[in-house]
Order: C-alpha cells, then structure tokens, then sequence
C-alpha cells in the first residue's frame, strides 16, 4: 500500500509541474505578443494606446515614449515604421516572491528586428504582479557583428 501512495504522489507531482509549465509558456508567449503590440502601437505614433502595454513601476509616460522613438530616428537615421521581425524569438521567464511574500514573474523578450533594411536587437522585460501586467524595460540596441 505503501509503495501505490509513493507512485500517487509522484504522478501527482509530476502532472502538476507539467501544467505549471505549460501556464508559464503561454504566459511568455502572452509577453510577446504585448510587445509587438507595443512596437506596432509605437510605429503609429499611438502613444496613448503603447502606454496601455506599460507596467505602472516603468515610471514611463506618453511623452518619454514620443522622445525615446523620436531619438531613435534621429540618432540610427531610421523612420521608426515597418518593423520586420527576423530569426527566433529569445524568450526567458522566472517567478520569484519578494521579501513581502509578493509573487512576479518576468519574462526576458528578445528579437532582432530590422527598421529600414537595418539590424537591431529589440530587448524588453515584462513583468506580471500585484501591480499588473506589463512591460518594465524596453531596449533597441544597434545589432553589430558576425
């Protein structure tokens, strides 16, 4: 009898990891999706709407996103429009709880993007907790190398 406890417990363990696991893949494949709809509200010029994708402890605002995609152009000569996604998607998800017993999980997006035949790297966390849901970081670094 012993031994059909262990082999229960087990199997339970194990089904119960498994769907862990699938909840955390379709929560980094959620991640993804709000970043693209992120860059596609930024490639209209709908702040308003790419503010909606933003976690509150960002601190970013409407205005920091119309200057952050304006530096952009001017700084990489590149009309912020028609962002080709090219390659895998670089997606790395974690969970911790913090000191005050507070649950976020983060999910690491990574892309290489192309923005007017020219290779960047598109980086941003997303992170799910008691706050909310959404991106904390947003990076497009110029993709150099071999």
């Amino acid at each position: 009898i012993m031994k059909k406890i262990i082999v229960f417990i087990l199997i339970s363990v194990l089904c119960l990891s498994s769907f862990c696991s699938c909840e955390l893949i379709e929560k980094a494949n959620e991640a993804h999706a709000m970043v693209r709809d992120f860059v596609s509200a930024l490639e209209n010029d709908n702040w308003e709407t790419a503010m909606t994708f933003v976690h509150p402890a960002s601190g970013a605002n409407a205005e920091m996103l119309e200057n952050m995609v304006f530096r952009f152009e001017s700084q990489c000569g590149a009309d912020f429009s028609g962002v080709e996604y090219v390659g895998q998607v670089d997606l790395y998800t974690n969970s911790s709880i913090g000191f005050n017993g507070e649950k976020t999980i983060k999910h690491n997006v990574g892309r290489t993007i192309k923005i007017d035949g020219k290779t960047f790297e598109l980086e941003a966390v997303v992170i799910e907790n008691s706050a909310g849901r959404g991106i904390l970081s947003f990076q497009i670094k110029m993709s150099v190398g071999f």
